[in-house]
């Protein structure tokens, strides 16, 4: 038996805000879960998607809305959000972590293909891209896919180097062009005169730059000591005004060294005595005189005279500080001093034995060798000035050697520019070649990665071309449509067109002249085509309310067509809030034996979803004739509309004649009267063998038809209107017209697919989605 979905358990996910529990029988390969809107069609297609596929459902496609928010149902906690299904006798559970499902069993999930009403949409009105990106999940090629856009950004990386390389050359030389016409244009070409430059030495001009730089080093040491000698000499002078300037303030305020020095020793006593009667403020005589005096009292009196002892102290403080200053700078001009000194000698000697002409001829540097052993190295002016007037005396020298520093470095920088022009143009010509041949292949790689991908995606799109308009024209025959033809556009990555044929047009876009309805179907048709194409042992395919509404022909032709679609899938589960499909299954005119229906309830947010199973009328008729006290009315208005379904069906079926009316209602005497003696006599069934396929047995349906004919007045006494000569009716009467009813429908409905024959001609006879029920005739007899 094919894999099918057996069991799906939703609690708390959307609008399962109690727990849901769906059993689909694993006979039947088609389910129709049919429910009004709001009912929670979509809670349970999201479901089978969150589980098989880990997708958050219709909701990830919405604007405004979070999953980690709106996924659980209203005032429900996240962690309470689960989702259970069983498939092929194997069990998953899917939980919710606020950012991604989290699924437990087996590791092969089945896959669900699902169809919502947005992705038609997208197929069939989008731009080709976005229309391109709706089939992805179909026939994405995710490694392919991956390797061209990464073969394409090289291609795009290597090309731009080649710019850039090619730029670097021209510019290069450009450059070469102008030192060469700058040095009178030597040699035959720049480039020839550029590597006969790059090939001399320039060692000797670097070791030159060197010397001149060290040199004018060594000239310009006097500078830092001669100012650290000056700041020395200014902050030695303002510690001495600093002291001035205390003793003053000690003389104005009539402190005199002897008061100070006698006053001093007394305020550290006090502060003392202070501090321990802090310490114990429970002593209430004094330390001295053992004089009643408390302790309060005691360090009130101390804390006045501190006050005025304090300037004493703080003056005193103030000398000290000032005469530390003194000796620390003192020291500091000492150690400064000796340090130009040193630095004078140093300079001295160095130009005395220097051998660089512009200090050899700008000095008398023996002289001022014998005059600095004159100079009184504990004399800072002294040492200070004799030190400016060598300052000068090389200041002279350095401006020259600066001079010729500068002419040296523009030697250098000159080589260096024309050595870095040709190494720029021998690289980069050389770096040119490999990126040319880099670009050659790495595009005859991508143009064969894109032609794969593009031959394997046209190959789907030509497989299932076919099939689209196959499946298109089942819902659509003779009506000039179809011809369809999906193909990628030859210049543009990831880019879907397709075209369609409309009456005598063809290669037209079906979206300039097709309906709304019939875009729909055509949206459906390529879903299943593509479901089909790549269907398994393992996927089901979701159709969520796909269909809007449409006439009745269409009707018909649809539910055939997904009838024929779904013996190509393991499972195929349809919802819908179109009552009148659902209603055709209810009265037998589709296949209802091989279909599993679902009914969901109103939803409210107490109870959630619920559902039930709906219930075809022949089996409510069998089943509430067993019914005591007998429905009357229900049995008789229910039999009468039964009898209207499968009569207005033959009616279509034969073109019977009715009465022309403004509406098209005809009542089930003009229904009965509508099949003439002509066809009564003709009308037979055929029960067919499952295996050899030949008739069993036949039965003539004109005797049902005139024991119906007879006894239709009860309908309309006890089901239709109310009087009182139908209160007077018998139970049995009601019994009679049921059991002709049911006798009819025996005849014509299929027990197998439970339809009945429909205009499906095959040979001389009409027949059933199955063929184990045949109709005759072919025609109405003439």
């Amino acid at each position: 038996m094919p894999k099918r979905i057996q069991k799906i358990l939703i609690s708390n996910f959307r609008g399962a805000t109690s727990q849901v529990d769906l059993d689909f029988d694993p006979a039947k390969n088609t389910i129709l879960l049919f429910g009004e809107n709001g009912s929670g069609k979509s809670t349970i297609t999201d479901a089978i998607d969150f589980v098989c596929n880990g997708n958050f459902g219709s909701i990830k496609d919405r604007s405004s809305v979070r999953p980690n928010k709106h996924l659980q149902s209203l005032n429900a906690p996240m962690t309470s959000l689960k989702v259970s299904m069983v498939f092929d006798d194997k069990k998953w559970d899917a939980t919710f972590d606020g950012t991604q499902a989290k699924i437990i069993g087996p590791a092969q999930r089945p896959l669900a293909r699902i169809l919502r009403r947005s992705s038609i949409l997208a197929l069939v009105t989008e731009e080709p891209r976005d229309r391109y990106k709706s089939l992805k999940a179909f026939i994405e090629v995710p490694g392919m896919e991956k390797c061209e856009s990464a073969l394409r950004e090289a291609v795009k990386n290597t090309e731009k180097k080649l710019e850039e390389a090619t730029r670097a050359v021209e510019q290069s030389e450009r450059d070469l062009q102008l030192l060469w016409e700058a040095e009178g244009k030597p040699g035959k070409t720049a480039l020839s005169w550029a590597k006969s430059e790059t090939a001399k030495d320039i060692s000797d001009l670097n070791t030159s730059l060197t010397n001149i730089t060290a040199t004018i080093l060594s000239l310009e040491c006097l500078s830092s000591p001669i100012i650290t000698l000056t700041e020395a000499q200014l902050s030695l002078a303002s510690a001495k005004k600093e002291l001035d300037d205390i003793n003053k303030k000690a003389e104005e305020t009539d402190k005199k060294e002897a008061r100070i020095e006698r006053d001093v020793p007394l305020v550290e006593i006090l502060q003392k005595t202070q501090d321990y009667l802090n310490v114990h403020p429970q002593l209430e005589k004094c330390l001295v005189c053992e004089q009643i005096v408390p302790a309060s009292q005691l360090i009130q009196q101390l804390k006045v005279r501190l006050e005025t002892m304090k300037e004493v102290a703080d003056l005193k403080k103030d000398i000290e500080q000032a005469e530390k200053s003194i000796v620390l700078s003192e020291a500091k001009l000492v150690d400064a001093c000796a340090a130009l000194k040193e630095k004078i000698i140093a300079v001295l000697d160095f130009c005395q034995k220097s051998s660089i002409s512009v200090i050899k001829n700008n000095g008398d540097w023996v002289s001022l060798q014998s005059e600095e052993k004159t100079i009184d190295s504990k004399n800072p002016n002294a040492v200070k000035k004799f030190a400016e007037k060598i300052k000068i005396q090389v200041s002279k020298c350095a401006d020259t050697l600066e001079l010729e520093k500068s002419s040296v470095q523009k030697s250098i920088n000159h080589m260096n520019a024309i050595r870095n022009h040709v190494r720029s143009i021998t690289e980069n010509k050389e770096s040119l070649t490999d990126l040319h041949e880099q670009a050659k292949r790495l595009k005859e790689i991508l143009k064969v990665v894109e032609t794969q991908r593009k031959f394997y995606v046209e190959e789907i799109l030509n497989s299932i071309s076919k099939t689209v308009d196959e499946i298109y024209k089942k819902v659509h025959p003779d009506e000039g449509l179809g011809g369809l033809s999906f193909f990628l556009k030859a210049t543009t990555q990831g880019s879907l067109e397709f075209t369609g044929k409309f009456q005598n047009a063809t290669d037209i876009p079906p979206q300039a002249y097709y309906s709304e309805s019939h875009l729909d179907t055509l949206g459906i048709s390529v879903f299943l085509a593509l479901a089909r194409y790549f269907e398994d042992q393992n996927s089901i395919v979701v159709l969520d309310d796909v269909i809007t509404s449409v006439d009745e022909a269409h009707t018909t032709r649809l539910m055939q067509m997904f009838h024929d679609e779904a013996a190509h899938f393991n499972q195929l589960i349809i919802t819908t809030h179109f009552k009148p499909w659902r209603n055709r299954y209810c009265y037998s005119l589709g296949p209802v034996g091989h279909i599993q229906l679902i009914e969901l309830l109103p939803w409210n947010i107490l109870r959630g979803i619920t559902h039930t199973k709906t219930k075809i009328c022949v089996d409510d008729l069998r089943a509430k004739l067993q019914e005591e006290p007998l429905q009357r009315q229900h049995l008789s208005s229910q039999s009468g509309i039964l009898l209207e379904c499968i009569l207005d069906h033959l009616a279509l079926m034969y073109g019977c004649k009715l009465p022309r009316k403004p509406e098209i209602q005809y009542t089930l005497g003009e229904l009965l009267g509508g099949i003439d003696s002509k066809l009564r006599k003709a009308l037979k069934t055929s029960v067919i063998d499952s295996v050899l396929k030949t008739p069993i047995k036949e039965t003539a349906l004109e005797p049902v038809i005139l024991k119906i004919n007879e006894i239709t007045w009860v309908r309309n006494m006890v089901g239709c209107h109310w009087n009182i000569a139908g209160l007077g009716i018998s139970d049995q009467d009601v019994k009679d017209l049921v059991h002709a009813t049911l006798e009819l429908a025996d005849l014509l409905i299929c027990p197998e697919c439970g339809e009945l024959p429909r205009g499906k001609k095959e040979g001389i006879y009409r027949k059933c989605s199955c063929g184990a029920r045949r109709l005759l005739p072919l025609e109405m007899p003439v």
